[in-house]
């Protein structure tokens, strides 16, 4: 099945709806970091909703959002009913909040070049032992012990109020030991 970006508009009965923002939302939001918006205006606009559709994709596997579908059927979690902004306001029933759109985008940009996926090179370990100096990570969120990668602040940030991205949402600390 070929690939075809589809931006959810708010009505939540696009069957085939993958993104939140749409290309030009997505370019008028990266275009005032000029360091940023240098890379993301080289990308073709078929890799722009690629990025676009993964960074929804993970947003909505990831996250944990306040409410309830407004559309039980629709195969993304928004547009959603209960829903509130960090200020306390009513989100519409049929509204795709900003703030989501936004934090999609600054995802989706990260992906261009950071696979969730991949595993950090110090996966599994537990205990570091090097002459005088012990570091014993923490267990992981998951039955393996993995923590996944922390995701940057400004994606729970732009969350805030209306759910928040839980993967790699706890720090990891190391405790280290004089001898």
């Amino acid at each position: 099945m070929a690939f075809v970006f589809t931006v959810e508009t708010g009505t939540g009965t696009h069957s085939s709806a993958n993104s939140y923002p749409s290309v030009a939302e997505a370019d008028d939001y990266l275009e005032p970091d000029t360091a940023r918006y240098t890379i993301w205006n080289a990308l073709t606009t078929t890799q722009k909703q690629y990025l676009l559709a993964l960074g929804t994709r993970n947003l909505n596997v990831y996250s944990v959002f306040e409410g309830t579908k407004t559309v039980a059927t629709s195969p993304m979690p928004f547009p959603r009913t209960g829903v509130t902004d960090k200020e306390g306001c009513t989100i519409g029933a049929n509204v795709i909040p900003n703030e989501l759109k936004f934090a999609a985008i600054e995802l989706g940009y990260l992906l261009n070049t950071l696979d969730l996926t991949e595993l950090p090179a110090t996966e599994g370990i537990k205990k570091i032992v090097v002459d005088v100096i012990e570091i014993e990570f923490q267990s992981g969120e998951n039955e393996s012990g993995v923590t996944p990668r922390t995701i940057p602040s400004i994606i729970n940030a732009l969350l805030n109020g209306i759910g928040f991205f839980a993967k790699g949402s706890r720090r990891q600390s190391a405790k280290i030991i004089r001898s």
